[in-house]
């Protein structure tokens, strides 16, 4: 849902503009304005930034926000957020960088007493949801080391976003979004980028990976679950590894 601020493009605020967003706003406005009920159900209220608080809010609490003088953005941030600087990872991968993000709740009291109002939430154990367990009890994590070819490809990265931040290029012709999608191509598999075959590659370390634990599981007829939804085929529906 777009959300009407005069803070700029600080990190940490929706910055969204969704048609479909906006319609759900209106529809919410309308029946709660006639006296209807509206039901959200969501397992990730808040996940990628504090304003989807405010987002939230605006959908099902709108006439408290209203009451109570914080309906606009900026009021309400003025009241329950700040911002700090952190020390993070530069979006290229180059380095590191200090950035400002509205990314700390303030009188987290007071707006936990308005957020428990129109909120019910129930955790994973409460609600006994079945899960599997790992192995070892931890996530095994297999390190893949990054070739010359990878290492030079992501010194060019770094060297598109200097030139974008410097104002050199024009958004059709290069912009952070598209610098930031080549090298998670580049990381998973050079040849997405057009990059030569890495000696080892994440995609080969993988398969044998898999295979291993297939023929180790293969008496009990074990099942696999892979997740990529980088570089896969969008018209297939499955894809057997042999």
């Amino acid at each position: 849902l777009q959300v009407i601020t005069a803070m700029g493009n600080i990190p940490g605020i929706p910055t969204g503009d969704s048609q479909r967003s906006f319609d759900m706003r209106l529809k919410t406005w309308d029946l709660r304005r006639r006296g209807c009920r509206v039901v959200f159900m969501t397992a990730t209220p808040i996940m990628n930034t504090l304003g989807e608080v405010y987002v939230f809010q605006t959908y099902l609490q709108d006439d408290v926000l209203k009451e109570h003088g914080i309906a606009e953005f900026d009021s309400w941030a003025s009241v329950f957020a700040e911002t700090e600087m952190l020390f993070e990872m530069a979006p290229d991968g180059s380095g590191f960088r200090m950035n400002t993000r509205l990314c700390r709740f303030v009188n987290a009291p007071e707006l936990f007493s308005f957020w428990y109002r129109f909120t019910f939430s129930r955790s994973k154990k409460q609600l006994s949801l079945p899960a599997p367990k790992f192995v070892t009890g931890k996530p095994i994590p297999v390190a893949v080391p990054a070739s010359q070819a990878l290492k030079r490809y992501s010194q060019e990265c770094a060297n598109r976003a200097d030139a974008i931040r410097s104002g050199s290029v024009e958004p059709w012709q290069d912009n952070m979004l598209k610098v930031v999608s080549d090298g998670r191509k580049a990381a998973l598999d050079p040849r997405m980028v057009g990059l030569p075959k890495p000696q080892v590659g994440k995609i080969e370390v993988m398969c044998d990976y898999l295979a291993t634990l297939y023929h180790q599981y293969s008496d009990v007829k074990a099942t696999q679950l892979v997740y990529c939804e980088l570089g896969t085929p969008r018209h297939r529906t499955a894809t057997t590894v042999e």
